[in-house]
């Protein structure tokens, strides 16, 4: 496998066409390729057209993509573990089952 994937960010962002989600409250968390930290457990949730505030409530780095399951998928605001699957694939191309993925769980607001 190649190198883990291990960066610190100030914020994070959305594609456009899950802002709703979160905003309706069915997205309460969002699941990065490799292991992502923060510095700051209040922070910015931005798309190309909209920011809101957020505050982190848990980091799990306890995953491998392929330990992923329906729960990790419905908070992330899909109705399938494979739709959850697929929509990763097609942001990071393709994931090693092996390999370690930051699920990041957060509220609305500061």
């Amino acid at each position: 496998m190649d190198q883990i994937k291990r960066y610190v960010a100030s914020q994070l962002r959305l594609a456009d066409r899950f802002f709703d989600l979160v905003l309706s409250g069915k997205k309460t968390s969002t699941i990065r390729y490799g292991l992502v930290f923060f510095n700051n457990e209040k922070l910015q949730l931005r798309s190309n057209a909209r920011t809101v505030s957020i505050r982190l409530v848990k980091i799990d780095y306890s995953k491998m993509f392929g330990d992923l399951n329906e729960e990790d998928a419905l908070g992330d605001g899909f109705q399938t573990l494979n739709q959850l699957k697929s929509e990763l694939r097609g942001f990071y191309g393709d994931v090693p089952l092996e390999y370690p993925m930051t699920i990041i769980h957060f509220k609305l607001g500061q």
